[in-house]
């Protein structure tokens, strides 16, 4: 039902941006987006959105698509620090509506800014092949991103936050000294 064309945060962190529509009006003419609501990593239950959210914005009746850049200042927190979960509420379905075979009258989306994984990367990607290091760096946090890849598409959202926590959070992940065969 809610086709997310577009949700990112720009890697400069200044924005984020949303493009969503509503498929199947040709089968439910009636059904709008109602209501937009954005999470953070802090505020996000498995349950549906908090009652505590970042930023909520409620949509006129007959609304189908948004298009919006929301700002940090809007949301009153650095872009490049949090992971958003964004909430996309559809209403005007009928009783009988099926969700299984049209998607959840409640859709979520998560976005990050991947721009803060390049630039982690980055630095160890220098490192390579300079001096006699094993590497092990790198190779753990190719591996963190690919985990965080994973469990964004498969909806595992707390697991997410606990990875992204661990990659640039509090709890830092270290890399073993390695067998010292590398130097």
């Amino acid at each position: 039902m809610v086709n997310f064309r577009e949700l990112q945060i720009y890697k400069c962190g200044r924005a984020l941006s949303i493009d969503v529509t509503l498929d199947y009006l040709d089968i439910f003419p009636n059904a709008y987006i109602s209501e937009l609501i954005i999470d953070t990593g802090k505020t996000y239950m498995e349950t549906g959105p908090s009652a505590t959210p970042i930023y909520t914005e409620t949509y006129p009746i007959g609304t189908t698509t948004i298009v919006e850049e929301i700002t940090k200042e809007t949301l009153n927190i650095n872009l490049n620090n949090e992971i958003l979960f964004v909430y996309i509420i559809v209403d005007g379905l009928p009783v009988d509506y099926d969700e299984l075979k049209y998607g959840p009258k409640t859709a979520l989306k998560s976005v990050v800014n991947f721009y803060r994984f390049y630039q982690k990367l980055i630095n160890e990607v220098k490192t390579i092949g300079t001096d006699c290091s094993d590497n092990s760096g790198f190779i753990n946090d190719m591996l963190l991103l690919k985990a965080f890849e994973y469990m964004n598409l498969t909806c595992n959202y707390k697991q997410l936050i606990s990875l992204w926590d661990r990659f640039f959070g509090k709890s830092k992940v270290t890399s073993s000294k390695g067998c010292g065969c590398n130097g």
